[in-house]
């Protein structure tokens, strides 16, 4: 049976999810699987991609045509809900417009020095370049743009902040670490005057004393540089520059049309959409019932059994006889406690815990040998180990007190599943939507491939 929660969606901290069954349709083109009324796509590019993002790796002989069929019609609610959604969905908040507005302007910030990169890859670097071909491309792409903008440099005021950073004292090695870092925490200090003295002209602004300082200072002090000559200033310049011609050109509305940015801005406000809708749709009302609670514990209690752990201290050594006199010091409960606690002290475990499921071997052994005794040496890779049994914890199911939250928790995720699913099997009767069998089975045997063991690449 197909997992119902393999395709997620996240509202209020509760998975959802849902499915239903597909109508054929012979006319869809080969990259389309399914079609909700006859302009909502789910493509191949789309399902490889919800198809990896699933919480467990499936084996590449129980992916069958059925099988994928059931994943897309997941595939499919998800749309047959988002259109219902966007249908109805409600005017934007401020705090969702202006979470809009901020997703935007990162995004075509995004763009804007991606299609500033493109120039700078249209022309070949040198060898020594390419063990950092980002760092190079930014290198190049900077320069080009600073060289675009034809800037004009005021000197004078460029040595004279230069030598404002150089003032700055340098952290001593032989001081403390509190020391040293609130030495690096230091800026330039400069005077009114200095501070809004123009170092660069150019035709997206002037670069003042000010703004460098305060640039820098945003840096971590991990990776803020040091600077004590005109020209590290003038690089310092040049990133202001650089990213100021990025804002211009994000701000003057060119890349508000990018496929990037108009996708980013789609998914945000279904999203928002489908969010609200579920929660009007779904969790409005639902609240936990101790009744329903328990009937839930009743039914699922062997879900929160404990298992039979083997508690002990293991250490493992390479070679046997320092492991025989490791076993002797475990035999001693006082030396080998003392020992696992000095050893946690220093960031090292040799505590165990397992079960026959965690560790079959070792718990086989342990549970052989009973509490408080040693087990081994026991030869390993080329290694040997020697451990101490201390406790041997017996299987038992916790009470509905002990994981009432845990309890409470589930039965609200599964009922706001169980509630999905009717509403997409109420949603599926006015909504059509369309598969397409050949090209489903064709992502099974793209899917089986790409799984297989020893498989030469992953599926594009």
């Amino acid at each position: 049976m197909f997992a119902k929660r393999l395709i997620c969606w996240v509202s209020a901290g509760v998975v959802l999810a849902c499915s239903a069954g597909l109508a054929d349709a012979s006319e869809l083109p080969d990259s389309v699987l399914v079609r909700i009324e006859g302009r909502r796509d789910i493509v191949r590019s789309f399902a490889l991609r919800r198809w990896a993002q699933r919480p467990a790796a499936t084996p590449s002989d129980s992916i069958t045509p059925a099988r994928v069929s059931q994943f897309l019609d997941l595939l499919a609610d998800e749309g047959v809900i988002t259109e219902a959604a966007v249908r109805e969905a409600a005017p934007w908040s401020p705090a969702d417009s202006a979470e809009a507005r901020t997703l935007k302007d990162r995004v075509v910030m995004a763009v804007a020095l991606d299609s500033v990169l493109e120039a700078a890859r249209s022309q070949a670097l040198a060898p020594a370049d390419s063990a950092d071909l980002a760092g190079a491309l930014g290198v190049r792409a900077r320069a080009q743009t600073v060289e675009r903008l034809k800037p004009s440099y005021d000197a004078p005021a460029i040595e004279r902040l230069a030598s404002a950073f150089a003032a700055l004292p340098k952290p001593s090695p032989d001081s403390t670490l509190a020391a040293q870092l609130r030495v690096l925490a230091r800026r330039p200090l400069l005077t009114p005057g200095d501070s809004s003295r123009v170092l660069a002209h150019s035709s997206v602004g002037n670069i003042l004393a000010g703004d460098i300082v305060a640039a820098w200072g945003r840096l971590s002090i991990a990776v803020r540089p040091r600077i004590d000559t005109s020209e590290q200033v003038r690089d310092m310049i040049g990133n202001q520059l650089f990213e100021r011609m990025l804002r211009h050109a994000a701000a003057s509305g060119r890349f508000d049309h990018d496929p990037q940015v108009t996708s980013t801005m789609e998914q945000y406000a279904e999203q928002l959409a489908r969010t609200a809708y579920l929660e009007r749709e779904v969790l409005h009302g639902l609240a936990a019932d101790s009744s329903a609670i328990a009937a839930y514990w009743t039914a699922h209690s062997s879900e929160w059994a404990l298992p039979r752990l083997v508690r002990g201290i293991r250490l493992v050594l390479t070679d046997l006889p320092a492991a025989i006199r490791m076993g002797a010091a475990l035999a001693n409960a006082a030396q080998a406690e003392s020992l696992a606690t000095r050893a946690e002290r220093g960031g090292a475990h040799y505590r165990f815990a397992v079960s026959e499921h965690s560790d079959s071997a070792l718990f086989r052994r342990a549970l052989a040998a009973g509490a408080n005794t040693v087990v081994g040496p026991v030869a390993d890779g080329g290694n040997w180990w020697i451990a101490r049994v201390t406790e041997l914890q017996p299987a038992r199911t916790r009470t509905r007190a002990e994981v009432y939250d845990e309890v409470a928790a589930q039965w609200y995720s599964h009922e706001a599943e169980r509630r999905v699913e009717t509403l997409a099997a109420r949603l599926r009767r006015s909504t059509r939507v369309e598969s397409n069998p050949a090209a489903a089975r064709q992502l099974a045997r793209e899917l089986r491939d790409s799984t297989r063991p020893n498989a030469s690449a992953s599926t594009p």
